[in-house]
């Protein structure tokens, strides 16, 4: 897993994220633990996802005040039409990703980050944070409609001028 440099195109997803959360998000980034018992403070609506962590559990020993203790990596990008029952599902999940994560980083460190967003518009921003992130727990590329294709397209575009 990696945060992605978009050495192909000089960071313009990363410009283009940020454009399409300010036009499709109707509320900032927030964090729960991941597991069962906070996803009461994930709400049911639409929006996308990150579960990530901080280092791996195989460290044996205690980071847990050292700078290395405050980077989290992301995982796993998704997006649901309703946050909270997609969270559960992860966490009850016995998909070979999500069982992979849960056996690497540490129940504790494991963090569900999610932003509320419009339905409809969901897949574009899923579709940029997973080429900003390029997790590896991520199997498949998002799908979009020709119109949220075509909506993409432009964001792209328009954040490729402002690197200019």
């Amino acid at each position: 897993m990696s945060w992605t440099l978009n050495s192909k195109n000089n960071g313009v997803y990363w410009i283009a994220l940020n454009d399409a959360i300010e036009k499709y998000s109707v509320s900032k980034w927030a964090c729960v633990n991941f597991n069962i018992m906070d996803s009461k403070f994930v709400p049911e609506t639409s929006g996308i996802y990150i579960i990530s962590s901080g280092l791996p559990k195989t460290i044996t020993i205690d980071l847990s005040n050292s700078a290395l203790s405050r980077f989290s990596t992301p995982h796993y990008v998704g997006q649901s039409i309703n946050l909270r029952e997609r969270m559960k599902s992860h966490c009850k999940s016995d998909s070979e990703n999500i069982v992979k994560i849960k056996n690497i980083y540490s129940s504790a460190d494991l963090k569900f980050n999610f932003i509320e967003a419009q339905k409809e518009k969901i897949d574009i921003l899923e579709t940029l944070a997973y080429r900003c992130f390029r997790t590896d727990a991520n199997i498949i590329d998002t799908k979009l409609s020709p119109k949220n294709k075509e909506l993409l397209d432009d964001l792209i575009l328009e954040a490729e001028r402002k690197k200019l």
